[in-house]
């Protein structure tokens, strides 16, 4: 009777154990807002670098097209004052920006060093690649290594039970199994199952207090996403202005009158070509890193729900508990089925 009812207690411990599954889906949301957070920094970091180079470069442009565009806000005329027959590096000072700005005939544009500008938004960065680093850590934590212990120690008896039998001249009384043993294996293969249980068990109580040590960390997310919307807002004006000013520039050059010199219509003409496709080409940067953003922040906050102690799972999430509670199942029976043949046989 004992020994039916320890079986039948053994049988049921699977289903005690389904329950484990959502550890595994929680540590699973949580590789996944990791590697989300890593992508996502990595696009922000190449995006802005690509901003300040862009901004770096036309700054320098400009500076050098007309001295009296300062190094730190430009004051651009709307209609640079292009003089017939004179090639642009011979123009006289204040024909592309003036000293002070003039109502309805400039507009400003920052030139300042843009880095200086990007700090905060970096620090931000900084900040996010730190607590996805620390998710990492957490979830990529080896577990225990009980088995290998079991294993050494095995080993010792073995020794131990061989001198033994050698000092006093008679085979050993202590039957110690070897490692390929059907018992050995079978005890193994459930004390490995049970210690990645206990494993994940405690990279959730991990994750749980870096959560909640980090409450800020999502708000941070949305923060950062719409801080990159201003530079995104802001490249767009420098492209248009900077794309605007060359086709000025085209026009201005060819009014009424003795047109420019022909190398300065043809410099001209190549500004705007590659001004123009410049606009169109980083256009096209933002929007990713922004579905990138949107995918992370929504993948941290389904990460913040799953490792609620009771949470309510969204059908994604369902469904895939169902899926590794089957396959926890499964290997429960497995290596429980295993200790009992074994030992049954032994």
């Amino acid at each position: 009777m004992k020994h039916a009812l320890r079986t039948a207690s053994l049988w049921f411990l699977p289903l005690t154990l389904a329950g484990c599954a959502l550890n595994q889906l929680r540590i699973e949301e949580a590789t996944d807002v990791a590697a989300k957070g890593k992508i996502a920094v990595a696009a922000a970091r190449d995006y802005l670098g690509k901003v300040a180079t862009a901004r770096e470069a036309m700054n320098l442009e400009y500076v050098g097209l007309d001295p009296v565009c300062k190094p730190d806000m430009a004051h651009l005329r709307f209609e640079p004052e292009l003089k017939t027959g004179v090639e642009i590096k011979a123009l006289p000072p204040g024909w592309l920006c003036t000293p002070v700005p003039i109502p309805g005939e400039t507009v400003e544009l920052p030139l300042g060093p843009p880095a200086r500008e990007l700090q905060p938004t970096l620090r931000m960065l900084e900040g996010l690649s730190t607590y996805f680093a620390a998710i990492t850590q957490i979830v990529e934590e080896p577990g225990p290594t009980t088995s290998a212990d079991i294993l050494e120690t095995l080993a010792v008896f073995r020794s131990a039970a061989t001198l033994a039998g050698a000092v006093s001249g008679t085979d050993s009384v202590l039957d110690v199994p070897k490692d390929d043993d059907g018992r050995v294996k079978s005890v193994l293969s459930l004390i490995t199952f049970l210690e990645m249980l206990r494993t994940e068990a405690e990279k959730v109580k991990n994750l749980r207090k870096l959560v909640a040590d980090n409450d800020e960390a999502g708000t941070l997310m949305s923060d950062m996403r719409n801080r990159l919307s201003i530079w995104e807002l802001a490249r767009k004006v420098d492209a248009i202005i900077r794309t605007a000013n060359s086709r000025a520039m085209i026009e201005t050059a060819w009014k009424a009158g003795p047109p420019a010199a022909a190398e300065v219509r043809q410099q001209l003409v190549r500004n705007y070509y590659a001004r123009a496709a410049a606009q169109i080409d980083d256009a096209k940067l933002f929007p990713a890193l922004d579905g990138t953003l949107e995918a992370l922040i929504d993948a941290d906050t389904a990460m913040r729900n799953v490792l609620q102690e009771n949470p309510n799972l969204d059908a994604r999430q369902r469904t895939r508990l169902a899926q590794l509670t089957r396959k926890r199942v499964a290997a429960a029976f497995d290596a429980l089925a295993g200790v009992l043949i074994a030992f049954a046989k032994g």
